[in-house]
């Protein structure tokens, strides 16, 4: 994908350049949304999906708040 997008954009970049990128718009992101006023409490997911099994595989998200907050630290 790299070599795709260097191709495309004409730019010279490498895989840990992809990866930084990629954290740099997230924390550009988390900043946005804390200036307008949106926590962490409201970076969920709707409710239903904890009950609502999604088709074709029936599942559910299952994963714990606490743990989508230490992925993304203090971004």
């Amino acid at each position: 994908m790299v070599e795709e997008c260097n191709g495309v954009l004409g730019t010279s970049w490498k895989s840990e350049d992809v990866g930084r990128l990629g954290l740099e718009v997230l924390g550009k992101e988390r900043s946005f949304n804390a200036a307008a006023g949106i926590g962490k409490e409201q970076d969920r997911l709707p409710e239903f999906m904890k009950y609502e099994a999604l088709p074709p595989h029936n599942q559910v998200f299952d994963i714990p708040g606490s743990v989508l907050d230490s992925v993304l630290g203090d971004l």
